[in-house]
């Protein structure tokens, strides 16, 4: 189904910290900031503190917030999901 037709409560845009900011990144955040939903911008592969620095260029989309998560070793995963949940409950 292509972007914004509809059947989704929240989006999850994961983009890879390792390989870093791409073409394809900005215009997808382009399509979802267009969406009346929930976005949460998810720089992955941020194996922890020492890695942040990983996902600076992220905030050169223009959103926040950034969500830093490592979803092999779970960094970041827990305050992710609580922040999803939240906006599933509204």
């Amino acid at each position: 189904m292509p972007v914004g037709h509809g059947r989704s409560d929240v989006i999850l845009f994961m983009m890879d910290g390792k390989e870093g900011l791409t073409p394809s990144d900005k215009e997808i955040a382009d399509i979802l900031r267009k969406l009346n939903k929930p976005v949460f911008y998810i720089v992955n592969k941020i194996d922890g503190p020492k890695h942040e620095e990983k996902g600076l260029e992220f905030y050169g989309l223009g959103v926040e917030p950034l969500y830093s998560i490592s979803a092999e070793h779970g960094y970041g995963t827990n305050g992710l999901m609580d922040e999803v949940i939240k906006a599933l409950q509204v």
